[in-house]
């Protein structure tokens, strides 16, 4: 279901023919918290990529929320994700980002993304 997410807006831009969109856009992560709010239905959760940061709820929750961080250099480089919660629990991960191209009327378009999930008991994980 992620990849679908993430290719409906690629095919979109492809099929409407603006094919002079960069063709690498930025890296970022895919912050899956269902788990988190099935066990915290109250709570508010505030995530940051670098300094790239937003606050996520439940609402936000019922697909992984993407966090993305502005283009740099060496798109492939580490990212650190940190997340806290409404009491002030932080956790904080490092993640590679993984590369996809998908081929289309434009040629191939390439991202970089990384699945990421927040458990039930506060620990993040790839996935």
């Amino acid at each position: 279901m992620r990849s679908v997410l993430l290719l409906v807006p690629l095919l979109f831009l492809v099929a409407c023919g603006r094919c002079n969109l960069p063709m690498i856009p930025s890296p970022g992560i895919g912050l899956n918290a269902a788990a988190w709010f099935a066990t915290h239905p109250g709570d508010t959760l505030h995530a940051c990529v670098g300094e790239r940061c937003q606050s996520v709820t439940k609402a936000d929750a019922k697909r992984p929320v993407q966090l993305m961080i502005p283009a740099r250099a060496d798109p492939s480089a580490t990212m650190r994700l940190t997340v806290t919660d409404g009491s002030g629990l932080t956790v904080r991960r490092d993640f590679a980002p993984v590369q996809h191209s998908v081929d289309g009327a434009c040629g191939t378009v390439t991202w970089w993304e990384t699945p990421a999930t927040l458990t039930g008991d506060g620990r993040l994980q790839p996935g």
